[in-house]
């Protein structure tokens, strides 16, 4: 975004691959790029109507008040680190304009200082002069680096409060749409924990695989649940999201080879007057959970039939395992309370509130805009919690009832909450826990609106430079041109597509044809050569899998030295001696008593011990107590293995 008072321009940088994730590589990566771009523009042939004075990376970071993106951990990093980079910019030019503006004497007594310190660094006068001249250079730079840094930091700490805090300033704004994203998420996990603490109710179907299910169906229901039993039921998902995960992947893969695909738009179609595709979950498009689990709950007694056609079609008379599942979920009420949970909250909050964030887009309003909205929201579902008969009672679809105050999406939400409802005597319950773990989520992921938050404190100037829009989308949808591009020409590169789309979205061409003379068109034809015959994609390609390589090099010695250490303490352990005799156990130290945990833990004998509790956790005295009941246990198990013995 290149924002001023009058205007806020959108720009296209590029798409680029880094070796890995972590946010200094893509701090890097983007330094790297206005790095490549601020190089060509300083040896291209200037235009008349050019910028006098050409920027630089670090002119670029001392600009910079705002990073937008989702709100994973590394972007988080990532917006921490530009904010560095952008403080270190103004501390390297602050150390530099000291230097610039040095008199005279100052100047020959700066100059004078720096080669004594780089002479010093050398070991010497004389070791600094016999060192060859390229190594007293690179001495000599270090030194004035050294300086201006020095410099720099000093001016910076002595900045007036206010132009300090504008030359630190960098506001961290995240995506509306993931917000929204996050706190659907947050809603499904408070309703898991609605069903772990009222273990009264029936929960929702578990949905097992077909080996767990096959591990499960093969146990005693009247014995001991086995240790294979337990972890399958552990793994195994239940629920609204579930259910619309496996409906995505039986009706609308994102392999167009797999699942039912136009079978199940053709029955629709025919059946219900209604042409379209089962929500895109398979590919977790933004609010498709949502749209799943209204389309499932609202043609609920319809997808049961579809469910029996597809049996009846088939040579089999059965449906697959997958198929199986979805039939099992579609007739279970828990989950089928979910499901309504799921819609309400989306036809009253969700809808309204991404309605509401495309007209502050369309309007030209930016994220730090939007700080009343986020309010309205939290405010919204605080007075659902203490009242759900606000939605639950409603007879027809209220357009109050919505965040915005405009007619529900979808009004057939309504119709199956008065038809289900009556039959789920704890939708109500469930459905103020799904508001309170969105509500808790929309807190945690509003954080940059609090009144204490970056964006309050932005002053008029900076809320201009700092804009950016509510959301994510032309990032994400600039990676998903290159996925789409990739597939349709294989043999594109990366810097060619980057090309084709900062030309498009920067009107490059309409900039050439209004001040390009033929020495620059020349000059962009003879760098374009030069740039091709560089082989960047090969390249960049060579640069992943050497970095993968390192990595995996790297990997190999952690394991290495893991498996080393291992070993170390498997003999370690192998030479400490039990000591059984409690008086002795009495006068060991801490030490002692943690070695004889550690066979204790080895031990075969108690294996059936499933865990011993972390001693540096525990004092002495009650490690103690442990050893002696471990001794204890030792002495009678080894007593009935000798019987057993003398028996057989």
């Amino acid at each position: 975004m290149a924002n001023s008072p009058g205007s806020h321009s959108q720009v296209y940088l590029a798409v680029e691959s880094t070796t890995d994730h972590t946010s200094k590589t893509q701090v890097n990566v983007l330094k790297q790029t206005l790095d490549t771009i601020c190089d060509t523009a300083k040896r291209a042939p200037k235009c008349e109507s050019g910028p006098a004075v050409l920027s630089s990376t670090s002119d670029i970071a001392r600009k910079l008040y705002g990073v937008n993106g989702d709100h994973a951990s590394d972007q988080l990093k990532v917006a921490q680190l530009e904010k560095e980079w952008k403080i270190d910019s103004w501390v390297e030019h602050l150390g530099n304009s000291v230097l610039l503006n040095l008199e005279g004497s100052d100047s020959k007594t700066f100059y004078e200082s720096l080669n004594k310190a780089a002479e010093t660094e050398a070991g010497g006068s004389d070791v600094f002069l016999s060192l060859p001249l390229a190594n007293q250079e690179d001495l000599l730079a270090s030194e004035y680096q050294k300086s201006v840094w020095a410099l720099g930091k000093a001016t910076f700490d002595k900045a007036e409060p206010n132009l300090k805090q504008d030359m630190s300033c960098v506001i961290r704004g995240g995506c509306c749409a993931h917000k929204d994203m996050n706190a659907t998420k947050g809603g499904a996990t408070a309703m898991s924990a609605f069903w772990k603490t009222n273990n009264n109710l029936s929960p929702p179907v578990k949905l097992f695989n077909k080996d767990n299910d096959a591990t499960v169906s093969f146990s005693d229901p009247l014995g001991e649940i086995p240790e294979a039993e337990q972890r399958a039921i552990s793994v195994t998902d239940s629920g609204a999201i579930k259910l619309c995960s496996l409906a995505g992947a039986a009706y609308n893969h994102k392999d167009d080879k797999k699942g039912h695909q136009d079978s199940h738009v053709y029955w629709f179609a025919q059946r219900h007057s209604r042409f379209q595709r089962f929500p895109d979950t398979s590919n977790v498009r933004y609010s498709s959970y949502i749209d799943a689990a209204t389309e499932l709950c609202t043609f609920h007694s319809a997808y049961i039939d579809y469910m029996e056609h597809m049996r009846k079609q088939k040579a089999s008379g059965t449906l697959n395992h997958l198929e199986l599942n979805i039939v099992k979920a579609l007739n279970c009420p828990a989950t089928l309370a979910e499901l309504l949970s799921i819609s309400l909250y989306g036809q009253i909050i969700s809808k309204p509130y991404i309605r509401l964030v495309r007209a502050a887009t369309v309007a030209g309003k930016g994220l730090a805009d939007l700080v009343s909205l986020h309010a309205l929201v939290q405010s919204h579902l605080r007075s659902i919690v203490s009242n759900p008969a606000l939605v639950l009672s409603l007879k027809s679809p209220e357009p109050t009832a919505t965040l915005d105050g405009i007619n529900w999406e979808n009004p057939k939400v309504l119709e199956a909450l008065q038809d289900h409802g009556p039959k789920l005597p704890y939708l109500a319950d469930l459905f103020v826990a799904y508001c309170q773990g969105a509500l808790q989520t929309w807190a945690r992921f509003t954080d940059e609106f609090t009144l204490s938050g970056p964006i309050a404190s932005l002053t008029p100037d900076q809320n201009i430079k700092a804009f950016m829009p509510p959301t994510n989308d032309v990032n994400e949808g600039a990676l998903g041109t290159w996925r789409v591009w990739t597939r349709r020409f294989p043999s594109l590169t990366l810097h060619k597509f980057n090309a084709i789309n900062m030309n498009r979205a920067n009107q490059t061409e309409a900039y050439m044809d209004e001040n390009f003379t033929l020495k620059q068109h020349n000059w962009v034809r003879a760098e374009a050569r030069r740039i091709d015959s560089l082989k960047l994609e090969a390249q960049r390609k060579s640069t992943i899998v050497s970095a993968q390589a390192d990595l995996a090099v790297k990997n190999e010695a952690i394991l290495l030295l893991r498996t080393e250490r291992r070993s170390k303490r498997e003999e370690y352990v192998a030479g400490i001696k039990l000591v059984l005799d409690p008086a002795a156990i009495q006068r060991m130290t801490g030490k002692e008593l943690d070695d004889q945990l550690k066979v204790y833990k080895k031990t075969v004998a108690l294996s059936g011990e499933k865990s011993f509790p972390a001693v540096s956790k525990i004092n002495v005295a009650k490690k103690k107590e442990l050893v002696i009941g471990l001794a204890e246990r030792y002495v009678y198990e080894m007593a009935v293995q000798e019987t057993s013995a003398d028996n057989v």
